[in-house]
């Protein structure tokens, strides 16, 4: 879909989605500000105009990021294959969780995911939702967390916003 057919399809049908995509455990404090803070507003403001105003986080309300296997059994790859968002990608110091292995079904309706083996889902995402459409890139909004906000922190609150490269040392894989 080119740049115009979004505009007629947001004109035609009145319908205005959002998507926002983030790491895990370093954006919730901003994805609840957007939840009850700006998206309210967003709101309201399309519906003085008779516009339908939707958004999606797949990742807002869930408890722990374990719970974010849901995000690819919810379908959020699928709704950003087939639907058309604005895009909000909130990136950080974290390259997020990466799936052991993607659902055969996704794989079967989306091919392109098997060239993305070991990919974040937060990378998948930014493909399905921007890369994967060129046109779209218009309607994507990246928001970087500066460094200097870590510095700020105390040292014992950093590692929820820092990610360490996977290793045999640490442990870690995300």
């Amino acid at each position: 879909m080119n740049d115009s057919a979004f505009v007629d399809l947001l004109r035609k049908k009145r319908l205005f989605r959002v998507f926002v995509s983030s790491t895990f455990p370093d954006f919730q404090n901003e994805r609840e500000w957007l939840v009850r803070g700006i998206f309210p507003q967003i709101r309201h403001l399309c519906e003085r105009r008779g516009i339908t105003w939707t958004w999606t986080d797949p990742r807002f309300g869930l408890p722990n990021e374990a719970a974010e296997d849901l995000v690819l059994e919810v379908g959020s790859l699928r709704r950003l294959c087939r639907d058309r968002f604005v895009f909000i990608g909130l990136l950080g110091e974290r390259y997020g969780r990466t799936p052991a292995v993607l659902p055969p079904v996704l794989l079967a309706e989306e091919p392109w995911l098997a060239r993305h083996a070991g990919a974040s889902l937060t990378e998948l995402e930014i493909q399905a939702g921007i890369f994967n459409h060129p046109r779209s890139v218009a309607h994507g909004l990246f928001y970087y967390r500066s460094s200097a906000f870590l510095d700020s922190l105390p040292e014992r609150d950093r590692a929820a916003y820092r990610e360490l490269p996977p290793s045999p040392l640490n442990g870690t894989d995300s």
